[in-house]
């Protein structure tokens, strides 16, 4: 009974790692959630910082005004479709056995940023592109990918096949007991024990 209440155990497990993290729309919504944390806006406003005065130096001068209205435009919901787009990118490459390093990247920021940046400061903002990304992250290679595509398989192989085999180890346990009443007792209470340690 207690190693079916521990298979049924890890087979959850991998059921909310399959459901939470390998699932493509979830994820990405999951992301597009801590964008909304002030810490990470603030950590996103100055990367998008960094990004503009590459592209154009002259507006060091007012740095702090830029890295301001980066941050209050990542938290808007105006950045909700670019977020979500290159979370969606980004799982897409996690899973994809031929993909190539996974880049973490925002596109089309400058169509959310620009517009403010010229409105708050015109001749200096005038060089800026109408248009640009920000690569926030650069990680691996191929390997990496086929690691995550094999874990990818994994979770989802282990999500049925683990309660499964649980199931049965009861289902035998109980078949074979001489007080099957009280085998069931004790298994509804190992199942239980499961998923109470999942919950926590």
């Amino acid at each position: 009974l207690g190693l079916a209440a521990l298979l049924v155990l890890l087979g959850s497990l991998a059921g909310v790692v399959n459901r939470q993290v390998l699932d493509g729309p979830r994820f990405a919504r999951h992301v597009d959630s801590i964008r909304a944390d002030d810490a990470v806006s603030r950590e996103l406003g100055r990367a998008i910082t960094e990004r503009v005065l590459e592209l154009d130096p002259d507006l060091v001068a007012v740095r702090p005004l830029v890295q301001s209205l980066a941050t209050t435009v990542v938290a808007s919901p105006a950045m909700q479709p670019v977020v979500v787009r290159a979370a969606r990118e980004l799982h897409a490459s996690f899973i994809s056995p031929s993909s190539g390093p996974v880049v973490l990247r925002l596109a089309d920021v400058g169509a959310v940023l620009t517009a403010s940046l010229r409105a708050a400061t015109p001749e200096r903002a005038a060089v800026l592109p109408a248009d640009f990304d920000v690569t926030l992250a650069r990680v691996g290679s191929g390997d990496f990918a086929a690691r995550t595509v094999r874990f990818a398989h994994w979770c989802n192989l282990l999500a049925w096949l683990l309660p499964l085999i649980g199931l049965v180890l009861i289902g035998l346990v109980v078949a074979t007991s001489r007080d099957r009443r009280a085998a069931g007792v004790r298994a509804g209470i190992a199942v239980l024990a499961s998923g109470v340690l999942l919950g926590t």
